[in-house]
């Protein structure tokens, strides 16, 4: 098993059990102790983790925004088929607004061939966009925040004032039945910029995201023209998305 593999296993058993002895984790992955306490390091310092005498657990403060890292391992199968449905509502030729979340990076992975204006401040998202001959690249210019991997800040804030886009492409941390929720008021804040800036607002939300109600009101949902996730979502949550004129998206029909 390569390592990033196995960090993702890891990640994925301190998901379910919030935290595992060294013997535990271990023999789940078949791995030799030295190994594992090798890869347990890379995760602490990513701030993933927190490692105690004979095992590990989960770094869990919920008004915390989690590194990119754990962002991009949580979840990943469900935000890759969320990045599928959305893909089909982008034409070539448009100017697209893309948030730094991991659902949305996942989205660039099938942009790469379109040819399009997209305007970001996911640091992954210019890295993958930029290999690409037909998309027409702005990253924006601010403060990057330690392990984020995104732009925000005033100059950010700022600079996405110029532009004007089609559809603002967006994800969040939380949802509860009070609207749209972030754990960083700085995402927060570029965030509401892509969609006052955006004639239509798309939310990528996978369903681990609801019932999470977090730090900062990033949203109402009368904000997005649609709502798009890999599952449907609870009764309340869709009649109230349906009240709110917010369709709602969850499969390939």
């Amino acid at each position: 098993m390569l390592q990033e593999e196995r960090l993702d296993k890891i990640l994925a058993l301190l998901n379910q059990k919030s935290k595992m002895s060294n013997e535990d984790l271990c023999e789940k992955l078949f791995c030799s102790i030295s190994t594992l306490r090798r890869d347990l390091i890379r995760l602490e310092k990513n701030g993933l983790i927190k490692r105690w005498h004979g095992g590990a657990s989960l770094t869990s403060n919920t008004n915390s925004e989690f590194s990119f890292l754990f962002r991009e391992y949580e979840s990943s199968d469900e935000k890759a088929y969320i990045a599928e449905l959305a893909n089909s509502f982008i034409q070539d030729n448009q100017a697209i607004f893309l948030d730094s979340s991991s659902t949305v990076a996942k989205l660039c992975e099938h942009l790469s061939h379109r040819r399009l204006i997209v305007v970001t401040n996911g640091i992954q998202n210019l890295i993958h966009l930029n290999q690409s001959e037909t998309v027409q690249l702005f990253a924006l210019g601010g403060l990057v925040k330690y392990n984020s991997l995104s732009i925000f800040g005033s100059m950010a804030g700022e600079f996405l004032q110029q532009f004007k886009a089609e559809t603002a492409f967006l994800s969040c941390r939380g949802i509860s039945l009070d609207g749209i929720f972030e754990a960083d008021p700085n995402q927060a804040f570029i965030k509401q910029q892509m969609i006052k800036n955006a004639k239509r607002a798309i939310l990528l939300c996978d369903n681990t995201k609801f019932d999470s109600e977090h730090f900062f009101k990033s949203a109402t949902f009368d904000q997005f023209d649609m709502l798009i996730t890999n599952k449907k979502p609870p009764d309340e949550y869709f009649e109230k998305l349906k009240n709110c004129d917010c369709e709602v998206i969850f499969d390939l029909n």
